[in-house]
C-alpha cells in the first residue's frame, strides 16, 4: 500500500507544479485588456487636459493684452494674433504695423483648432476691443466659445 500511495503523491506532486498553458494566456489576455484600456483613459485624459491647457492660455494672453492696454505700457495698444500653431502677443495698432522686437509668441497645441476671430487689439486707458466676436477652440473631443465684447470683456 505505501508503494502506491506513493506513487500517486508524485504523480499530483508533478502536475500541480507550475501552469498550464491555458492560464498562462487566460493571464496574458486579461494583462493585455486591461492594458488597452489603461491606454485608452490615459490618451482621453491626456487630450481633455491639453485642451484646457490651450484654452487657459489663450485666455490668459488675451487678459494679458487687455491688462497691457489699460495700464498703458508702452502708450500704444497691445493685441493678440491668432495662427496655426501659436499665439502672439504684440504692440501695436495692428498685427501688420506691430514692433515685433515686443512680440510674444506662446505655442499652441498641434491637436487643437481655433476660429473665429484671429486679431484682437485693445486700446490704451480704456481696454475697449477694436473687434468683438467669438474664438472657438477645439479638439476631436469637445470645444468652447471664449466671447470678446466691443468693451473688452472676456467670457469664456
Amino acid at each position: 500500500m505505501k508503494s502506491r500511495n506513493h506513487l500517486a503523491n508524485k504523480r499530483s506532486a508533478r502536475f500541480s507544479a507550475g501552469f498550464t498553458l491555458i492560464e498562462l494566456m487566460i493571464t496574458i489576455a486579461l494583462i493585455a485588456i486591461f492594458g488597452g484600456l489603461g491606454l485608452f483613459v490615459s490618451m482621453d485624459f491626456y487630450r481633455r487636459y491639453s485642451f484646457y491647457a490651450d484654452q487657459g492660455a489663450l485666455v490668459s494672453i488675451l487678459r494679458r493684452a487687455r491688462e497691457y492696454s489699460l495700464a498703458n505700457i508702452g502708450s500704444v495698444p497691445h493685441g493678440i494674433r491668432i495662427t496655426d500653431d501659436q499665439y502672439i502677443l504684440f504692440q501695436g495698432t495692428s498685427y501688420a504695423n506691430r514692433d515685433s522686437q515686443y512680440d510674444e509668441p506662446i505655442q499652441k497645441s498641434p491637436s487643437i483648432l481655433t476660429q473665429g476671430i484671429s486679431e484682437i487689439v485693445f486700446t490704451p486707458l480704456s481696454a475697449t476691443s477694436s473687434t468683438s466676436g467669438i474664438i472657438t477652440i477645439s479638439n476631436s473631443i469637445q470645444s468652447r466659445d471664449i466671447e470678446i465684447n466691443s468693451e473688452g470683456r472676456i467670457n469664456w
